[in-house]
């Protein structure tokens, strides 16, 4: 069946699922996301160079704050989206579908609505607290509106498109979203300057919501009965299972908005443009490579969340799989950070070296530590989660602030890895005693090596003399990479498979 026919119901799936399959969708999304990242890159460098240190900095905190405000007002529909229909594709008929889905839409118009409402009622609260008491800042606050609503239609739509695992269409919209982000704000930074800001957002949001509308509408045609009893009624289940994930997103998200309001306040603009930029580089790029968990993964755990052995062995080959991915990549990122700087960027970043390098853990240990989080979604424990996600918001920020003021830009970077490492223990002994999961011994043994390597790494980059840097850390590197190849290969036959299928077309080309 192709990817943009009428949804029907797929048989309920009782296979386990392999490290190829892993493997394959975190190739797949992996080499989506790299495209994107690429698009990323350009933008956030022709941004740098066209309005410089501050005015990426505003851009960013403008697009933290609507996320912000997003998160406050979807009522945790893009969760709970997910997980209620999933199951119906799994167990139900296609009318039972299509009809859970016009609920969907319908909720996320709503919320869409309450987001813009939102968004204009608290701007003069947003512009005093974000802005260090400038008010002048409201009119561009309110201008966020049409991005609030483009950012809750959208959440809607990638979610039946997640639901309904319509991967390939989600893949597109993905490389077409990077384009069209592109094409938006980089000709209006260059007409306007930081006057353009504003409308490159909106623009790029409302193209974003355009191109998802048009892929997931061929699945499921478009049905919204705004005032319906009925819809209301049955969309209700969602928003009691969503309430405590906005609760949750609410904390996940201020620690964005607050923690460049307090560089701000000691610093300027450029202090917070160069955190921003570190944790874009470090966390939100790096990150881009965990988006299968949330694609392909979250549906998967949540089909056989009630089979605790099930889905313990789905984890650890999940964590296992990041594992091995993402480490050699972090160290080979780290050892040759100043390159990345100066070409992603000018050398106005060059300070945030140190922060980006000690980062580097956050993102390794978010391989372990995502998976887990997602078990009381998929158990819909929702409740759970909330509590866990303001935990580490209340661990994250105080860290940030003592550290900054004690190391500076890198003492945010080494704050940022030391929490996700708490967050990771943390998890781990509530969802043991709470949900029966245990490690295996596998994706342990494979962090514990992969890190030792990325640690020789980070001291190698850290250090002042650059031949002895190259010199000594090219060959960890090497070393990473080959254990991540040569335990991939034991575990699956999917690398070796794709380098015969490689060596097989040079051989004809020949």
């Amino acid at each position: 069946m192709a990817d943009n026919q009428p949804v029907s119901v797929r048989p309920p799936h009782d296979e386990d699922v392999t490290y190829d399959h892993l493997l394959k969708y975190l190739g797949v999304f992996g080499g989506v996301q790299m495209f994107t990242l690429f698009m990323s890159l350009v933008r956030n460098k022709c941004t740098t160079s066209i309005l410089g240190a501050a005015g990426w900095g505003l851009s960013s905190m403008l697009m933290n704050i609507s996320t912000f405000i997003s998160y406050t007002s979807n009522l945790g529909l893009p969760f709970s989206a997910v997980r209620n229909l999933s199951e119906i594709y799994e167990r139900g008929t296609a009318e039972e579908v299509a009809g859970y889905v016009g609920v969907v839409r319908t909720w996320s118009l709503w919320t869409a609505i309450f987001g813009a409402v939102l968004c204009l009622v608290c701007s003069p609260l947003i512009s005093y607290y974000a802005f260090d008491k400038d008010m002048s800042r409201i009119p561009m606050i309110c201008g966020l509106a049409p991005m609030v609503v483009a950012l809750a239609v959208t959440s809607g739509e990638v979610s039946v498109m997640k639901a309904l695992r319509r991967l390939k269409n989600l893949a597109v919209v993905n490389l077409l979203g990077g384009i069209s982000t592109l094409a938006f704000t980089v000709p209006l930074y260059a007409l306007y300057g930081t006057r353009g800001i504003l409308a490159a957002l909106n623009l790029s949001a409302l193209a974003l919501m355009v191109i998802n509308l048009y892929h997931s509408v061929r699945i499921v045609p478009w049905r919204v009965r705004l005032f319906s009893h009925d819809i209301l009624r049955d969309g209700a289940s969602m928003v009691r299972l969503g309430i405590p994930f906005v609760l949750a997103s609410i904390a996940n998200s201020a620690v964005g908005v607050i923690v460049p309001s307090f560089l701000l306040k000691m610093d300027s603009f450029a202090e917070v443009a160069l955190y921003q930029w570190g944790y874009a580089l470090m966390i939100t790029y790096a990150g881009m490579a965990f988006a299968v968990i949330d694609t392909d993964f979250f549906p998967r755990l949540s089909s056989v969340h009630a089979d605790c052995g099930r889905m313990n062995v789905l984890i650890n080959k999940q964590m296992n799989v990041c594992v091995l991915v993402i480490a050699p990549c972090l160290s080979l990122l780290v050892l040759l950070m100043p390159f990345v700087i100066l070409t992603l960027s000018t050398g106005q970043f060059l300070p945030v070296h140190g922060m980006a390098v000690c980062a580097a853990f956050y993102t390794f240990f978010k391989a372990l530590s995502l998976p887990l989080a997602y078990i009381p979604l998929a158990k819909g424990d929702s409740v759970l989660f909330m509590c866990m996600e303001v935990a580490f918001a209340l661990i994250v920020l105080p860290l940030v602030v003592v550290l900054y003021l004690t190391w500076g830009l890198t003492g945010t970077g080494v704050a940022l890895s030391l929490a996700n490492l708490l967050e990771l223990l943390i998890l781990a002994f509530v969802y043991k005693w709470r949900y029966g999961f245990r490690f295996s011994s596998l994706p342990l043994r494979h962090a514990f090596v992969q890190g030792l390597c990325l640690m020789a790494v980070v001291i190698m980059a850290l250090q002042p003399v650059e031949w002895l840097k190259y010199v000594a850390g090219l060959p960890v590197v090497a070393i990473s990479t080959m254990m991540s190849v040569r335990m991939l290969q034991h575990e699956s036959t999917f690398i070796s498979d794709f380098l015969g299928r490689l060596k097989g077309r040079f051989s004809v080309k020949k």
